[in-house]
């Protein structure tokens, strides 16, 4: 489970939607970060003694290389989960996830404030262990706190590699795993929020996803994902 974490919560960009899980050098599955983030409110102290066969998500099929996007962006759609193995031959040779998918974004001439989402708050005293509990929830991956120079954010990466860090797995160690109700999540490492025009157009705004960083963007009092950005742009929802 160490390894599964650390590749999610500090790995390149080709890790923030998920892991592919390999048994016996065949697809077993895929891990992303809500499964991860409830294996940890359930397991509390053990959570890195697990594997990852226990929290997977079990997959039979992959994408294939010649399988159109259009297929793919249907397959997201489906199963809500924006990460996906790619085979050849047989064979897992690479991994599609949405960040993958931004560039075809870039072209989109609809208004940005068209693909948004309701946006979700919590209290800037909210603890890691509340946090943790509403991402799960609702099914979120970024905290949003409002602040008199605008929103700022933490995203589920970000909380999973506070967990990692060593002083944290011996402050849970010493005083139990509700240590994490007295931290506030806004103390470990909340980014101001980068706000974009409601009537921007959203490919003119799809390239500030390129940053790893950028989890979300705000228009108004909206938020605009990736996931709102090309599944919405792309019309496979509403």
């Amino acid at each position: 489970m160490l390894q599964v974490a650390t590749f999610i919560a500090t790995g390149p960009q080709i890790y923030v939607d998920g892991l592919v899980v390999l048994e016996e050098n065949k697809l077993a599955g895929r891990i992303g970060g809500y499964a991860l983030a409830n294996h940890i409110l359930k397991t509390r102290e053990r959570w890195l003694d697990g594997k990852a066969l226990q929290i997977m998500e079990a997959l039979e099929h992959a994408l294939r290389e010649d399988d159109s996007i259009t297929k793919a962006l249907r397959v997201f759609m489906e199963t809500r989960f924006a990460f996906m193995p790619v085979s050849s031959n047989g064979k897992i040779v690479a991994s599609l996830s949405l960040r993958d998918l931004i560039n075809y974004a870039m072209g989109l001439k609809v208004e940005v404030q068209g693909l948004t989402s309701p946006l979700l708050t919590i209290d800037n005293d909210t603890s890691v262990l509340d946090a943790l509990e509403f991402m799960v929830e609702k099914g979120v991956r970024n905290i949003v706190f409002l602040k008199q120079d605008g929103p700022y954010v933490i995203n589920d990466r970000k909380i999973l590699a506070y967990l990692l860090h060593s002083q944290t797995r011996d402050l849970i160690s010493r005083r139990g795993f509700e240590v994490l109700a007295t931290i506030k999540v806004i103390g470990i490492g909340a980014l101001k929020g980068t706000s974009v025009d409601l009537r921007s157009e959203a490919g003119s705004v799809a390239h500030l996803f390129s940053n790893i960083e950028t989890s979300c963007l705000f228009v108004g009092n909206r938020i605009l994902t990736p996931w709102d950005l090309v599944m919405k742009g792309s019309g496979f929802i509403s």
